[in-house]
């Protein structure tokens, strides 16, 4: 073996296998799912009162959609004691039989608990301003019950004076 290189025998490669166009959307979606998987994650879930009742619409291809204007209420005190209330309006929006279901069991003031996703309408108006709003496509949407008036709420009830316990940062979220 002095000096001379023992050569290995040719091996023939197949040749490359074309894979099929239905495949290689499968692939691909597959991949781009493990890349976005910790970055999409657009899920929404809000409670609040319909501030009108709903309003049902039919597309041209038969589709229902049912517009839902919800107020989410946030009540809090001040770091000088005062007792204060924000209100948040939602535009919410939600398609076919549930649409329907809404729509025909729902009215102003009812309370509904809302999941859905976010999604930024823009739109440019008459005066060439960007318009943007939020709004959710919802996919669930539960009926939350009615409180019936009691004889205990009709009477003020022990503490009704006070409301929630007092913070120290009362206007930041406590997380």
């Amino acid at each position: 073996m002095s000096g001379t290189v023992e050569k290995r025998p040719e091996t023939q490669l197949e040749p490359a296998r074309q894979i099929p166009p239905l495949e290689q959307k499968r692939v691909l979606e597959i991949a781009q799912e493990e890349t976005n998987m910790a970055s999409d994650l657009n899920v929404v879930l809000v409670g609040g009162r319909l501030v009108a009742d709903p309003e049902l619409k039919t597309t041209p291809k038969g589709t229902s959609i049912a517009s839902l204007r919800l107020a989410s209420n946030r009540y809090y005190r001040t770091a000088d004691g005062e007792f204060k209330k924000t209100n948040l309006f939602i535009t919410a929006e939600t398609f076919g039989k549930l649409a329907e279901v809404v729509a025909s069991k729902k009215k102003k003031g009812d309370q509904l608990l809302v999941k859905g996703r976010l999604d930024l309408n823009e739109w440019t108006g008459k005066d060439g301003k960007l318009n943007k709003t939020y709004r959710i496509f919802a996919e669930n949407v539960d009926f939350l019950p009615k409180r019936e008036a009691t004889s205990l709420e009709s009477s003020p009830a022990v503490g009704a004076d006070e409301p929630m316990a007092d913070d120290e940062d009362a206007e930041e979220p406590p997380f």
